[in-house]
């Protein structure tokens, strides 16, 4: 494809060290007002892409071939890349929270390259007064993920980088993404780089989708039977909750608490989805459940017996197991997939 301003990029190839290709020729552009979709299935290399396209390459891979050209000039290489990055690239990664540096407050590490730090912060949602003087312990997993894109558009920067925003980011915060970029795209002057395993998205924001990796599957067709007799009450046996918790309250950093008075049974075979605004107490009462965050007060059985609030007291440490808001730094980096 051929762009006349923005990001051009041809013949990309990035290779591990032993010279297996993980990106093999890749040719992409956005233009300027453009936005161009990455759209694939994990290990695709679209992440690899993106970061030989900013310079940003980890050890264990190495570009290859192709170039990378910015309004028609090529993007410096070294150690010039992170003074055109600074200029010119605003970045949202795969682990929104882990960018932010875990000693300043908001207000800093939306300001760092400078940029207007109470604008930002209300374009996506936020409340200056509020936020800017947390760090990023005392924000909830939706707003740390606001903050990084804050940071990102606090220069309003000529090349947005968002990488795989389905799988990292809150529902409202997805819609408010959608929203900044349908917004860059309508100015005409800045250039949008979207990864995504959503097809609809990328159908729904992109000029241009460029789909990478193996084709998916084709579902195999399967015929499912149910009994769908309905059982009266007294057809259907008493059962005792699986989970219950009475009684709940949530304190959130010394504030006010978060949840009074909480109560939750969960049967068998239920599923119950918890639904708020970022910063309304999701994932403390997850945490909570897990063992993780003992609350203020309230008590929980699992099943007849009472069920110690902190991991380390109960009996069966893994009968609640979280999946994290952020799996991977959920992951002990010292040890191997399989352990």
């Amino acid at each position: 494809m051929t762009t006349t301003s923005g990001l051009q990029v041809r013949g990309l190839t990035v290779c591990t060290t032993d010279g297996r290709p993980v990106v093999d020729g890749w040719d992409l552009g956005a233009c300027r007002g453009g936005v161009l979709a990455l759209l694939g299935p994990s290990g695709a290399g679209k992440t690899i892409a993106l970061l030989a396209v900013l310079g940003l390459l980890p050890p264990g891979v190495q570009q290859r071939a192709g170039t990378v050209d910015w309004d028609g000039r090529a993007r410096p290489g070294g150690s010039a890349a992170a003074g055109w990055r600074r200029q010119h690239v605003g970045y949202v990664g795969q682990d929104p929270r882990g960018s932010l540096h875990p000693l300043w407050p908001v207000q800093r590490i939306v300001g760092e390259l400078g940029g207007a730090v109470v604008e930002s912060l209300q374009a996506v949602g936020l409340d200056p007064a509020a936020v800017r003087s947390r760090r990023p312990h005392q924000l909830s997993g939706g707003q740390a993920q606001r903050v990084a894109l804050a940071r990102a558009l606090a220069r309003a920067p000529a090349l947005l980088v968002l990488d795989a925003p389905p799988s990292a980011l809150a529902q409202p915060t997805l819609e408010l993404v959608a929203a900044v970029v349908r917004d860059r795209r309508d100015t005409g002057r800045q250039s949008t780089v979207l990864v995504t395993h959503d097809a609809r998205l990328a159908e729904q924001l992109a000029d241009v989708v460029v789909r990478v990796g193996p084709p998916p599957l084709p579902r195999a067709a399967a015929t499912v039977h149910r009994d769908q007799t309905p059982r009266s009450a007294a057809q259907t046996p008493a059962q005792t909750p699986a989970l219950t918790v009475r009684g709940l309250e949530l304190g959130h950093h010394g504030s006010a608490p978060l949840l009074t008075g909480g109560h939750l049974e969960l049967h068998p075979g239920e599923f119950v989805a918890v639904r708020g605004v970022s910063g309304s107490g999701k994932t403390t009462v997850l945490r909570a459940l897990a063992g993780l965050q003992p609350p203020a007060a309230g008590t929980a059985l699992a099943g007849e017996k009472v069920l110690p609030w902190a991991v380390r007291d109960r009996a069966e440490p893994g009968c609640i197991a979280l999946v994290a808001q952020d799996p991977a730094a959920s992951l002990n980096p010292a040890r191997r997939a399989g352990a």
